[in-house]
C-alpha cells in the first residue's frame, strides 16, 4: 500500500501539542489558508471544508486544517481555497490574532476550532494523544 502525506496546518495552541504531522501558524486564521493555498498549488489536497463550523473566517481567530500530498487532482482544493481567499478579502486586515484577545476568550475559541476538526484528526489520525 502507498503510504500517503498527512500534514496539519493549524494556530491553535489546543492542536499543537497533540498532532504528530503539524505545521504550527503563528498567526491569524487568515494566515493558515494563505499556507494552505501554497501547499495547494504545490500538490497539496484539502482533506476538508476551509470554512467549516459556518464562522466568518476574519472574526473566528484560530483555523485548523488538514491536507494530503498528492500527485494531481487538485482542482477541487483551489477552488476551496479560493473561496477561504475571498472571505479574507485580502486586504490589510487579515483577521483576529488570538494573542489580541483576552486568555478566556481565546481558550473558548480555540477549544471551538478543536471540537470542529477532531472528527477530521481521528480520521486522518493525526492526534498522538487524544483530548
Amino acid at each position: 500500500s502507498v503510504h500517503l502525506q498527512v500534514l496539519c496546518l493549524s494556530n491553535n495552541p489546543l492542536i499543537k501539542n497533540c498532532e504528530s504531522s503539524l505545521e504550527f501558524i503563528d498567526g491569524s486564521s487568515c494566515d493558515v489558508i494563505f499556507r494552505a493555498r501554497d501547499l495547494i498549488h504545490l500538490g497539496w489536497q484539502l482533506l476538508g471544508h476551509p470554512l467549516y463550523g459556518n464562522f466568518h473566517i476574519k472574526k473566528h481567530p484560530y483555523r485548523t486544517l488538514v491536507l494530503q500530498k498528492r500527485e494531481g487532482g487538485v482542482e477541487d482544493s483551489v477552488a476551496l481555497i479560493e473561496t477561504a481567499l475571498g472571505a479574507c478579502d485580502q486586504d490589510e486586515y487579515k483577521g483576529v490574532l488570538p494573542k489580541d484577545l483576552p486568555d478566556s476568550i481565546a481558550y473558548d475559541y480555540s477549544f471551538l476550532d478543536r471540537a470542529l476538526m477532531s472528527e477530521t484528526l481521528r480520521t486522518y489520525k493525526l492526534w498522538i494523544n487524544e483530548p
